[in-house]
């Protein structure tokens, strides 16, 4: 049942594609907490969905800050495992948004922006960060 219910999860985002206008470079702007993490997945091995556990467990809590000069910095919280601290090369990178994918790139000019890239989505109020290279669904609150 679980199972079913993270696979229509993952479907309802995919196909809500129609995000509120509100969100935009100017509301990015600030620190986001991750409140809870999904694995948007059924399709994982069994070292894949230990892996991803382990992942989700060390985003909780952590924020994603996004300031008005374009600079990002990722705060991780402590007692992260030591593959997670690899993430600490995203701070002061640079960060845009394209409004029309409501995409975040973060990196730099000479590498196209392509350290991390982050679709926002917004459902029932709820903004959620879905990055494009795992099947993670962080959900998020403002501060």
């Amino acid at each position: 049942m679980r199972s079913f219910l993270l696979s229509i999860m993952f479907i309802v985002f995919t196909i809500n594609i129609v995000i509120g206008q509100e969100i935009n470079k100017e509301t990015l702007v600030g620190e986001w907490t991750v409140i809870h993490v999904i694995t948007s997945s059924n399709n994982l091995t069994k070292e894949e969905k230990q892996f991803f556990e382990t992942i989700k467990k060390g985003f909780i809590n952590s924020k994603f800050n996004f300031k008005p000069n374009g600079k990002f910095f990722l705060e991780l919280k402590k007692g992260i495992p030591d593959f997670m601290k690899q993430f600490a090369i995203m701070n002061n990178k640079d960060w845009k948004f394209n409004e029309r994918e409501k995409l975040i790139s973060i990196g730099t000019r000479s590498d196209n922006y392509n350290h991390m890239r982050i679709y926002v989505r917004k459902q029932e109020g709820r903004i959620y960060f879905v990055f494009n290279d795992t099947p993670l669904i962080l959900e998020m609150r403002k501060k």
